[in-house]
């Protein structure tokens, strides 16, 4: 499928003016895609079907940045089976780590706030984030419930 044929499925009778602002480029330029004079790029197709809605996949498959078999993988098929163990443990650990000092972080700003004003809005808001995050489990961020970061 050209370019132009594409262009035309997802956004049929739609000027090149329009076509062109909806993704920040001139009609100019939809015209040379549709000529081919240019290429089009992927991000601007994908730009293009994620606006007129159409299935980026098939949109990338249509316009021949993907083969049909490239779409048609999962992502979880590929990746889960072919990481190794130590792979997969680190990446947990990465993931827990950021997740802990994030928690940390959101615990030292409620502290903040509720000790530069006691009384508003925002410390009593930070009040609720203290109790709830001192509620977490051990599973979730290393640390033994009611335990202080």
């Amino acid at each position: 499928m050209t370019v132009e044929e594409w262009l035309a499925s997802i956004a049929p009778g739609i000027p090149n003016t329009l076509v062109a602002s909806a993704i920040g480029k001139t009609p100019s330029t939809v015209t040379r895609w549709k000529n081919g004079d240019i290429p089009v790029s992927a991000e601007d197709v994908i730009a293009l079907a994620r606006y007129f809605k159409a299935p980026v996949l098939e949109s990338l498959v249509n316009t021949g940045f993907l083969n049909k078999e490239e779409a048609s993988k999962k992502v979880t098929d590929i990746t889960f089976r072919e990481i190794t163990n130590e792979a997969m443990l680190e990446e947990l650990m990465r993931r827990s780590m950021s997740a802990r000092y994030r928690l940390e972080l959101l615990h030292q700003r409620s502290k903040a706030m509720m000790q530069e004003s006691p009384d508003s809005e925002a410390a009593n808001f930070a009040s609720v984030v203290m109790e709830n995050l001192s509620g977490i489990k051990t599973n979730a961020i290393g640390r033994k419930e009611g335990e202080p970061f």
